[in-house]
């Protein structure tokens, strides 16, 4: 053998061996023809037929040194049944028959790329191309992750296997992607990967010959922008890649200078234009996902703005500051055009308008919601000084105007005296005349109102209000109207007596009532009774429920008795009678067994047993008739037991 040694790795012998697995079986010995890298492992364990093997590798350059070793592998008795591969670049022609007999196939083995890759890819075909390209057999052997090539189908295509090699050369594979096709290689991605701190350095790393295959490859499927990049990251420049795309985008306008254009030209080297162009747009895109991004994410929002803050940096050292004043991207151009809408302020309000459209346009407007909602409140308070000069005709006018506008005025006053969140000092100055202008105008208003009140004051009553809503009015005019709308108070049943389902000894129950729900609509129905019962009857006498006793025919008085002849008192004023309270009856929660006599409350110094507390079930209240005297009245609500 002439040819010198070809490199190869573990995975190379990994693969001979399993090939070659029949002739193991009683050999013990393999040749390679090859040169075994120093810091490679040298010991270890293969699979060989099915079957777990401890294997050796020795690198020896002499016949003698693979004597030696041949000698020392069969006389070590830890080593029985364990295999030894020699690699080296010694012809077959001198090495004797007393090693070569022991050898399998009795000969030393030549490394066939092409057939150990399709082994390691799982695969039985190459693409045709493939075997033309030495660079890239090799860099498959050498690049295979620990874990081995991800298995494909029965042809392993070109693109497939160049795929592959990109992400385990750039490192581009996701925690938990077990297939290389499962990340997208394409500008986007690349970008990210530029911004790690071992990327672009693992990249130049390669060989010449390999970078540039790897980069044509690139630009056939992923677009004209990531040659650019990778451009940039062999120029070392990798870090700064994307701030330099955000100042391609001065090469767009076709008003650009000559100067201007070989500034940023030689920013990119030998770029072309179209491709500064399309690297410049990718870059574009990129970076508005990473905004949307950081809204809501600190650490993405400290990867736009370090981007950002680069890009402001270089271009302050190339000169392109003016030259990209209009740029949707640079912090630079979004003061720019703040500033451009506080000058405006003072000349026209539509102008101004117009420009604070185009700051909403920027991007990193979103970034910056604060000192775009300053703005806002700039504009609209100019807007407002541009209407005539308002007048207070009364207290109702103004208070109705101060509702309607002069509140807003107010809040937006405080804020444009605080002025611009970052502190910008022309746009402090801008917001600071626009709040005494309309401080000024302020005060006019508030003086006028101020006259009008004091002579309102005096003459104001409940009858004449002059247009107002005075306090004796709230409840006749807010308080009634809004209670006409509302919903009777219902008794809610509770999940224990929903399953209970129980009725009371009589039936006149549907089953055990929730005491919260039913003691809320009595409370509701006897305030509504006195409330009513007060405008019916004025300041008359008004009849009165004894708070307990015996009634008509015997029967006991219930603390409900007589709210019926409370909602007859003025018929046509009252609404509908609220649920559980029945025409001529009224439906109580009582307790079971608990008799109806009267409560006479504490005797002998303890609680009786109807008055004692703690949890007892309540059912649906017994039916009773309701007096027919009108003075059974209730005077105040009942206590809870």
């Amino acid at each position: 053998m002439t040819t010198a040694p070809p490199q190869i790795n573990r995975f190379t012998i990994e693969a001979l061996l399993d090939t070659y697995a029949s002739g193991l079986r009683d050999r013990r010995l393999m040749l390679v023809h090859g040169r075994y890298p120093d810091n490679a492992a040298r010991v270890f364990t293969a699979k060989i037929g099915g079957e777990p093997r401890r294997v050796h590798v020795s690198d020896q350059a002499s016949v003698l040194g693979i004597v030696d070793a041949w000698h020392r592998h069969r006389t070590d008795q830890t080593r029985d049944g364990e295999v030894l591969v020699v690699t080296t670049g010694v012809g077959d022609e001198q090495l004797g028959w007393d090693v070569r007999g022991h050898a399998v196939k009795r000969r030393t083995l030549t490394v066939e790329n092409a057939e150990i890759v399709k082994q390691r890819f799982g695969a039985k075909e190459l693409d045709p191309r493939m075997y033309r390209e030495t660079w890239l057999l090799e860099a498959l052997l050498d690049a295979e992750p620990h874990s081995g090539w991800q298995r494909v189908g029965s042809v392993l295509t070109r693109d497939a296997a160049v795929r592959a090699l990109l992400v385990a050369r750039l490192g581009l594979a996701r925690t938990g992607a077990d297939d290389a096709g499962d990340v997208a290689v394409d500008a986007d991605t690349l970008l990210a990967w530029s911004r790690t701190p071992a990327g672009p350095t693992r990249f130049n790393e390669l060989d010449a010959r390999e970078r540039e295959e790897l980069k044509r490859w690139l630009g056939e499927t992923a677009g004209a922008a990531v040659p650019v990049l990778m451009s940039l990251v062999e120029a070392g420049r990798g870090n700064d890649a994307m701030a330099r795309g955000l100042l391609g985008s001065a090469m767009a306008d076709p008003a650009t200078g000559p100067d201007t254009v070989l500034a940023v030209g030689g920013l990119f080297g030998q770029a072309r234009r179209a491709d500064v162009l399309a690297f410049s747009d990718a870059v574009a895109g990129t970076l508005i996902r990473w905004i949307a991004e950081a809204k809501h994410n600190a650490t993405a929002r400290q990867r736009v703005f370090s981007v950002i803050d680069r890009a402001d940096r270089l271009a302050a050292e190339a000169g392109l500051t003016d030259a990209l004043r209009t740029s949707r991207f640079l912090l630079s151009s979004f003061t720019t055009q703040l500033r451009a809408v506080a000058m405006e302020l003072e000349r026209s309000p539509a102008r101004a308008e117009a420009t604070l459209a185009d700051l909403r346009g920027h991007a990193l407007a979103t970034l910056h919601a604060d000192r775009i909602a300053v703005a806002e409140m700039a504009v609209r308070v100019v807007r407002w000084l541009d209407t005539p000069q308002p007048r207070v005709e009364s207290v109702a006018s103004g208070v109705r105007a101060h509702l309607a506008e002069w509140g807003w005025v107010d809040r937006a006053l405080n804020v444009l005296w605080s002025g611009d969140p970052v502190g910008d000092a022309v746009a402090d100055h801008a917001y600071r005349a626009v709040h005494d202008t309309a401080r000024a105008r302020r005060d006019i208003l508030d003086e006028q109102f101020a006259a009008r009140l004091a002579a309102w004051s005096r003459t104001a009553t409940a009858q004449n209000p002059g247009g107002c809503l005075v306090v004796e009015n709230v409840l006749t005019e807010a308080a009634v109207p809004l209670f006409e709308g509302r919903q009777p108070p219902r008794a809610a049943l509770g999940r224990h007596e929903q399953r209970r389902g129980g009725t009371d000894r009589r039936g006149g129950g549907t089953g055990r009532v929730d005491r919260g729900g039913t003691e809320t609509a009595r409370r509701a129905v006897r305030a509504e009774a006195r409330r009513r019962l007060h405008a019916a009857f004025g300041d008359q006498d008004q009849p009165r429920l004894p708070p307990h006793g015996r009634g008509r025919h015997g029967r006991p008085v219930h603390r409900d008795r007589g709210l019926r002849r409370v909602l007859e008192a003025a018929p046509g004023h009252w609404p509908a009678i609220p649920q559980g309270v029945d025409r001529g009856t009224v439906r109580t929660p009582a307790r079971r067994g608990v008799d109806h006599r009267p409560r006479l409350g504490r005797r002998g110094g303890r609680r009786p047993q109807h008055h004692r507390r703690g949890a007892r079930p309540w059912t649906a209240g017994r039916t009773h008739p309701v007096a027919d005297q009108r003075h059974h009245l209730p005077a105040h609500p009942p206590r809870r037991s």
